[in-house]
C-alpha cells in the first residue's frame, strides 16, 4: 500500500457491486479484497449502499422492454408476480358423464 492508502480499483468496484447485489456478506468481501472492513465501508460505501437498487432498476427495464415488446412471457410473469395470476394445474370436467360397457365390465366394477 502507498503512503496516500488504499486506492480501489475500477474491477474491485465492479466486484464489490455484484458481491453486494447477490448478498455476499461484508466479511467475505473485504477477506476476497485482502481489506479490512472499515476499508471496505470506507472506500466501497457507494457500491454497498446502491448494488441492490441498481440491479433492481435493470431488471425492471429489462422486464419493461419485454412487455414493451409484446413477450408473452413477460407479461405472464408481470401479471403472476404483480397482479396475483395463478397458473391452473389440472382438469375440469363441466359435461356430462356417459358409462360404457367394455370388455364385460360391469358398472358397479367402476
Amino acid at each position: 500500500m502507498s503512503k496516500h492508502g488504499y486506492k480501489p480499483t475500477d474491477n474491485q468496484r465492479i466486484q464489490v457491486k455484484a458481491w453486494a447485489a447477490a448478498g455476499v456478506s461484508k466479511e467475505r468481501m473485504r477477506k476476497a479484497l485482502g481489506i479490512d472492513i472499515k476499508t471496505l465501508n470506507k472506500h466501497f460505501d457507494f457500491e454497498l449502499q446502491n448494488a441492490q437498487t441498481e440491479v433492481t432498476a435493470l431488471a425492471m427495464s429489462k422486464l419493461v422492454s419485454a412487455l414493451n415488446a409484446g413477450q408473452a412471457w413477460a407479461v405472464c410473469f408481470y401479471l403472476k408476480c404483480r397482479e396475483d395470476w395463478q397458473e391452473k394445474a389440472g382438469i375440469t370436467h363441466t359435461g356430462e358423464v356417459r358409462v360404457k360397457r367394455v370388455l364385460g365390465v360391469s358398472e358397479e366394477d367402476i
